[in-house]
């Protein structure tokens, strides 16, 4: 959720945002919270952030690794890595796993917004 409020938030202040995720969908572990019953309202925490970056003209790119030559033409970069669950923190696989993913929010610079 770290990088979805970070775009917003680059967005809202004017900047030309660019969210960057090695997943093939947004939200990370609440995505899997909202599996949990009477977590059900985590599904609208995503939706709440989804419609919010579509308005704000955020572009997202869904299933993309980030890399240096990837981001060299920003003028900004927030790199937001996910939490690992405490139950899978302490065994030594989960370290080692290649699916573990990373969100990137890019900006293009502008002067910001007057309020």
């Amino acid at each position: 959720m770290a990088g979805l409020s970070a775009a917003a938030i680059a967005a809202e202040r004017g900047h030309a945002v660019t969210l960057f995720e090695a997943r093939d969908s947004l939200g990370g572990q609440f995505e899997l919270a909202r599996e949990v019953p009477g977590k059900e309202e985590f599904s609208e925490t995503l939706r709440y952030f989804r419609n919010r970056l579509t308005d704000l003209g955020v572009t997202v790119s869904l299933g993309v690794r980030v890399y240096a030559e990837l981001v060299r033409g920003f003028d900004a970069v927030i790199v937001a890595t996910p939490r690992i669950p405490s139950r899978v923190r302490r065994s030594r696989s989960a370290f080692s796993t290649p699916n573990s993913s990373k969100t990137a929010v890019a900006c293009r610079l502008s002067a910001p917004v007057t309020r």
